[in-house]
């Protein structure tokens, strides 16, 4: 039982190890592995381009992709009515 508890604890702290992002170098000469695609639209947002999000023009940090999520759900309280639009983030 113990043991099926621990390799349960192991494999859920390298899922979510594993899901993160990585970033290498510097923002002039740099790269980026495990990078996600920010949702293409929302109740309050949009892309300005499907062709942008097809190309993968939206790929971000896996962090970077919680943070903006997470202001799009605050604005819809804070600004309702309001539809916000982003464009390329590489």
């Amino acid at each position: 039982m113990q043991r099926g508890l621990i390799a349960c604890i192991a494999f859920v702290a390298l899922s979510a190890h594993a899901a993160e992002s990585t970033c290498f170098g510097t923002v002039a000469n740099g790269r980026l592995e495990g990078g996600v695609s920010l949702p293409s639209s929302g109740p309050n947002f949009s892309s300005y381009s499907s062709i942008g999000v097809s190309l993968g023009r939206t790929h971000v940090h896996s962090v970077v992709r919680e943070v903006v999520a997470n202001a799009y759900r605050a604005l819809e309280t804070a600004a309702p009515g309001k539809v916000y639009v982003f464009g390329e983030s590489g």
